[in-house]
């Protein structure tokens, strides 16, 4: 798949390249796919998002509910265990799996079309949608948890440290920030700060709480009402950072790529 610019989009300008002088294109052949433009609705895509977001928020809360009445009814246990927000495999484990993938596609999408103009920052966007599939991945996989049973067999277990996977992310965490600095003072001041503010709630929500989630745990308060509302927040921000960065990374393609088209000749190939 080749993704382009035309003309002098906003990335080109930001690169300093100029589409002047290069090759007319040539008309397309019968069975060539023609470029397809690339329009954003961000607002519409974030409204979609956000409701969704919302669902699983509010369902994960009467699943919660569900699970600690005393009065059964038809699909309490289905309900209780499809939409629970501690739990795995299920609804919204797999919403914010999907919701990192779609973030690690957009980058791409941005990452490919800086390539093309051999912008510097090419990479750190290539980056960022490796960061977001790892994540999506290990939402599914729980591969921090396996990271947990090895830091145990190193530091004693605590309270603090009961979840103990927390450790080496945080220093993972710190080197990207150290790492990425540059790369945010470049950007817009409006995407920078979106993707500061959608960071901090993110790792505010997957790591902050975690630890105090790991407190009562470890206290033996696991199915607490603290710890049932501990989850919902932590979730809550997890899925909703999500979003905000996404509306960012759109917002980003909209202004500073208003010109972008996605070559799909790949797919149809081309009829002789």
């Amino acid at each position: 798949m080749t993704i382009r610019p035309t003309r002098r989009s906003g990335l080109a300008a930001e690169a300093g390249v100029s589409f002047r002088t290069r090759r007319p294109t040539l008309p397309p052949v019968a069975g060539d796919a023609a470029p397809v433009p690339v329009q954003v609705d961000v607002r519409g895509v974030l409204r979609a998002l956000s409701l969704l977001t919302g669902v699983m928020i509010v369902m994960g809360i009467v699943s919660r509910v569900a699970s600690t009445t005393t009065t059964d009814f038809v699909g309490r246990d289905v309900l209780a265990n499809m939409f629970a927000l501690s739990g795995e495999g299920n609804m919204p484990t797999y919403y914010s799996s999907f919701l990192l993938a779609m973030a690690a596609a957009i980058a791409w999408v941005i990452a490919r079309t800086k390539r093309q103009v051999n912008d510097r920052f090419q990479r750190a966007w290539l980056a960022i949608s490796a960061v977001f599939v790892y994540l999506s991945v290990d939402e599914v996989a729980q591969i921090h948890e396996r990271v947990a049973t090895g830091v145990r067999r190193i530091v004693a277990d605590s309270a603090v440290l009961h979840y103990a996977w927390v450790a080496p992310y945080a220093l993972v965490v710190l080197a990207v920030i150290v790492t990425f600095v540059p790369f945010l003072l470049h950007l817009p001041r409006r995407t920078a700060g979106g993707m500061i503010l959608a960071g901090a709630l993110y790792v505010l929500g997957a790591m902050g709480l975690e630890v105090f989630e790991g407190v009562l745990d470890f206290e033996g308060h696991f199915f607490s009402v603290a710890m049932a509302a501990l989850v919902t927040i932590e979730e809550s921000l997890e899925m909703c950072s999500v979003v905000l960065f996404i509306g960012v990374l759109l917002d980003y393609l909209r202004r500073q790529l208003p010109d972008l088209h996605l070559d799909l000749s790949f797919i149809g190939g081309r009829s002789r």
